[in-house]
């Protein structure tokens, strides 16, 4: 990733176009300057007519074009100048995306284009991160059962996808693209070639080894990567065959295609992305599966509107929903949250795949051991770090000088008394290589390597217990691991329920992220052949992929009418029968609920009944709404299309209702596995039950009423959500959802009025940037050397616009307005060290505004700013110094913002920035904070008079409507929205004084 040049899209303020929703910025030490002066866009024009000649705009790549540009609200002609522009990516298929993604060498051009004839939005381009798998996070639920092994069956059991195999449904009819990071079809499994004739017969490379989403791709025509090791296993799960290990995928008789868009290293652009989606389209795929995306939080980012429009032409489109459960409610991913596109969450795999290492010793059975991949490995001797089997704190400390090198032995070391890394670093001190730990009754992991140790691997209990025992007899036990493929263990500790990793939704227009879900936890597929085959991994990135393979499936039984039903189905159709027939999941193996439908969608796969039932539910998801706008009344028809007359019986069943936050805490949600409640709605049917002779069709009514009660309290916003459960006598079980909201969503607090992230100072903040403090009162900055206001804050909710802007005659408005302490003297407080940057671009969005401009999250996992918020920095105490408008909960918040009261005398000078649809941040500060820092400029005018100014900081409530002068006004007005009865449209939040000197 790049390190930012601290310059913007409209020359007045530092920001940096990348990622969320679409990524995360990557560690200090891995960026590169990429995006070069932040001035990477995509341009959404009008389809070609008279008034407009695309190569007359952009009549060559790398020339100075001097512009008269059109205004579209119709004002004269005006000469600009010339624009330094160069063409990264041309889309000229009016169905999908009709534009081009340009790079701009002088950012302040942006405004020029927003304005130009043609042009209909402008939006930055976004860093996309790399797709990674979800770590080894298991959550005990249950008391596991007794080994039991079986044939490994890659859970094609659990959906039905073997029902299907053995009546010769394959997905042979279809073709599945993929957009990864490439494919090792050297992989025997994969077919070992590409091209005409080969199982991986399509596809483009975009980019390039050694692309990282810094520099210039290198695109070629062959997708083979065999160090970006995601896409590998994401093609096995739709395709793989392997006799060895029994390996069979969801389609392996489905045409595969690979679009390449990472090289070996880093991220990569969503242009890239969206030119990939474009290919895959227009190269004819059936069905294009997408394991890439970050949180969104609405429904209209790019990269959704793109894979929503190539659905509307009729293509199935599968997305993973995204792996940011621990984050909480209201959390979705992009591209999964766009319309008519099959998002799929994680089921845990009912299986644990585990290989077996051979013990050394006459009689002795072999020993199954837990690894992401078979170890290739000599034989080895066995050394125990402790000789008691009860030791509470084994290889807790460091081992005793007396300890052997153990660079020749796999090192037996007993889980628990502190942490993994601790053994790993201890054994690997006294020379170890390999660790097999013994595992105690909690569930067993999959182990990657670290800290010096290249192997590991978990073992049971039992088989722990066994190999000391034989220790302390004086056997000298050593293990073999042959290469004799995998076996399976029941898993009972998660085995069917919802991944405590799959996000959560819904949206913040209140739909539900997922459709359905499937297997994704603990999936074994393919690996690049120089990285060892065969590899285990957890993810949404893998049920995705998945649903890709099933729906192959069911495209091959409509093509060759061997669907139950004689209704014909649209890919819409298709969405609503893999609802219908999925199965809803539980939140544990103990089956205290049914999770909600904001995470797991309709449920778990089922392929088989989506083929062979015979019935048809349409709608199969009921959107209630919140308090507000709730929807009563709903409907949903029931077609009998088998040929006997059936009897149909409708049941509710609820789910757990969802508390997003906790009580009388309105600025951090839960965290996942999120708490949950019985209280639900209830829902009166009519009819009950009802007979349908063949083809015939009856409208089921529904009579919702809302969940009550102090666990539903409206100040915890819970999203409560069930399912219609229709039986019928034909033997066959389908559902439809619903979900709503148990409060009005456009009360929930926008902005964090209370502590960053740190907990050690408020938000919203400003910090001077070369020192890392936090401004607290009136301050002259000199705009040099790092010398720069930084603006921190962060959204409690996902906004439509969010618009910082800067206000000149301060003098006006009450001194309340402004945080004073009493001093005119300088007095800045200092900070802690700040989060880590993360970047955000807006997607366009239907308000009459451009959302041309980004802002930057903080977060741990990205490099500071240096200029803005050095390591350099102390920690201030808690307060609420600083913060202005501070909200009141819900139930009793006032209906006017405290720091507007006579704003109205304040002009704004102009913008410093706006972005549309942002997403809310996360408490765990990977996706934390925004930041924004100004340069002393401002967009239209360029640098601003000497003078006192203030930061204007202005959020969009949820449901109220932006008006055509919001990214044009010069007050800065709080205009009631017509539609909301006293309260204001905007939450909003004044800095202290910045002090701009003469130059």
């Amino acid at each position: 990733m790049p390190n930012p040049s601290l310059s913007s899209s409209n020359a007045s303020i530092d920001f940096m176009p990348w990622g969320y929703p679409s990524g995360l910025v990557l560690p200090h030490h891995e960026r590169r300057d990429v995006f070069n002066n932040h001035t990477m866009f995509s341009l959404n024009l009008e389809a070609y007519n008279q008034h407009h000649d695309r190569r007359g705009l952009w009549d060559a790549r790398h020339q100075k074009a001097a512009r008269r540009i059109t205004r579209r609200d119709g004002e004269p002609q005006q000469y600009v100048g010339p624009i330094y522009f160069a063409i990264r990516q041309e889309f000229p298929n009016k169905r999908l995306f009709f534009g081009l993604s340009v790079t701009l060498e002088h950012a302040y051009d942006l405004s020029m284009l927003r304005h130009m004839r043609g042009v209909k939005s402008v939006t930055p381009i976004s860093f996309v991160r790399r797709p990674m798998p979800y770590g080894n996070k298991v959550q005990l639920v249950s008391k596991p059962s007794q080994h039991q092994l079986v044939e490994c069956k890659n859970n094609l059991a659990m959906t039905g996808v073997d029902k299907l195999h053995a009546m010769g449904i394959d997905g042979r009819t279809s073709k599945v693209a993929i957009i990864d990071t490439g494919v090792d079809w050297t992989h025997p499994a994969l077919g070992g070639c590409f091209g005409k004739g080969c199982r991986i017969s399509f596809g483009f490379d975009f980019v390039g080894d050694d692309y990282d989403g810094a520099n210039d791709p290198m695109p070629d025509a062959d997708p083979l990567s065999q160090c970006g090791p995601h896409g590998t296993h994401v093609t096995g799960i739709i395709g793989a065959l392997d006799s060895k290990y029994k390996l069979t995928g969801v389609a392996p008789g489905a045409q595969l295609g690979m679009y390449r868009v990472f090289g070996c290293q880093g991220g990569t652009a969503d242009d890239l992305l969206m030119k990939a989606m474009e290919a895959a389209f227009e190269d004819g795929a059936d069905i294009v599966s997408i394991s890439v995306g970050a949180p969104a939080g609405w429904t209209e980012t790019p990269t959704a509107r793109m894979a929503s429009n190539i659905a509307k032409e009729g293509r199935i489109m599968v997305v993973a929903s995204g792996n940011d459960g621990a984050v909480g409610m209201f959390f979705p991913s992009s591209p999964a949250v766009g319309r008519d596109v099959i998002a799929v969450g994680s089921i845990d795999s009912a299986l644990f795949t585990v290989f077996n290492a051979t013990v050394l010793l006459p009689g002795a059975n072999a020993i199954p051991y837990y690894a992401p991949r078979a170890f290739r490995l000599p034989a080895m001797p066995v050394y125990a770090t402790a000789a008691d089997a009860t030791a509470p704190r084994d290889a807790c400390d460091p081992l005793p000088e007396y300890v052997p090198d153990l660079s020749p032995y796999a090192v037996l070391v007993r889980r628990g008394g502190c942490s993994l890394d601790v053994k790993f670093r201890h054994v690997a001190e006294s020379g170890g290589k390999m660790i097999l730990l013994w595992n105690s009754a909690l569930p067993p992991i999959y182990l990657e390597a670290g800290y010096g140790i290249a192997n590991a691997a978990v073992i049971g209990a039992a088989d722990g217990a066994w190999i000391l025992d034989q220790l302390q007899s004086g056997n000298n036990v050593r293990l073999a691991f042959p290469d004799s493929g995998p076996t399976t263990v029941a898993n009972n500790f998660t085995g069917g329920t919802v991944s405590p990793f799959s996000s959560y939704g819904p949206t913040f227009d209140l739909l539900p992220p997922t459709d359905v879900s499937a297997p994704g936890g603990l999936i074994l597929s393919t690996w690049p052949v120089n990285l060892g085959n065969y590899s285990i991994l957890s993810g949404t990135s893998m049920s995705a992929p998945f649903t890709a393979g099933a729906a192959a499936l069911l495209l091959q039984a409509q093509r060759q009418g061997r669907l139950g039903t004689n209704v014909p189905l649209t890919p819409k159709d298709i969405i609503e029968r893999l609802r219908s027939t999925a199965l809803p999941a539980s939140n544990s193996t103990k089956g205290v609920f049914l999770e909600t439908v904001a995470k797991q969608g309709s449920g778990l796969l089922q392929i088989d009944k989506a083929v062979l039932y015979t019935t048809v539910v349409s709608p199969t998801r009921l959107m209630l709404n919140d308090t507000r706008t709730f929807k009563r009344r709903h409907t949903f028809n029931i077609t009998n299309g088998s040929p006997e007359t059936l009897t149909y019986v409708i049941e509710h069943e609820a789910a757990g209702t969802a508390l997003t936050f906790p009580y009388q805490r309105y600025n951090y949600q839960n965290l996942g596995p999120v708490p949950m409640v019985a209280t639900a709605a209830s829902v009166m049917i009519s009819p009950r039950q009802l007979a349908l002779d063949p083809s015939e069709t009856f409208t089921v009514t529904l009579n919702f009423t809302l969940p009550t009660g102090r666990d539903v309290d409206p100040g915890l916003f819970p999203v409560f959500s069930g399912f219609l459960r229709i039986s019928s006598s034909g033997n066959e079980t389908l559902t439809v959802s619903y979900m709503g909201l148990g409060a009005d969503l456009s009360t929930i607090k926008m902005l964090d009025d209370k502590s960053g992230m740190s907990k050690n100072y408020a938000l919203p903040a400003v910090l001077i940037g070369d020192t890392g403090k936090v401004q607290r009162l009136p301050r002259m900055y000199s705009f040099k050397d790092g010398d720069l206001p930084l603006l921190q804050f962060r959204l409690v909710a996902g906004s439509r616009l969010t618009r910082i802007d800067i206000i000149e005659n301060v003098a006006q408005a009450r001194p309340g307005d402004v945080p004073f302490a009493g001093s005119v003297v300088d007095q800045d407080v200092p900070a802690p060290n700040p989060p880590e940057v993360e970047t955000l671009t807006d997607p366009p969005v239907p308000v009459p505004t451009d959302p041309n401009d980004v802002l930057a999250p903080f977060t741990r996992r990205a490099a500071r700013v240096a200029t803005a918020a050095p390591a350099a920095a102390t920690t201030t105490s808690f307060g609420r110094s600083g913060i202005l408008g501070r909200l009141m909960p819900p139930s009793r918040r006032t209906t006017a913002s405290d720091s507007m009261r006579n704003i109205n005398a304040s002009r704004v000078v102009g913008p410093i920035t706006s972005a549309a649809l942002l997403p809310r941040n996360s408490f765990d500060q990977s996706y934390g904070i925004y930041a924004v820092i100004w340069d002393g400029t401002v967009a239209g005018i360029g640098r601003v008079q000497p003078g006192d100014y203030k930061i204007l900081l202005r959020t969009l409530r949820i449901g109220a409507q932006a008006s055509d002068d919001d990214m044009q006004s010069e007050t800065a007005s709080q205009e009631q929205d017509p539609n909301d009865s006293g309260e204001k449209r905007w939450e909003e939040w004044l800095s202290p004084v910045i002090r701009v000197p003469s130059q």
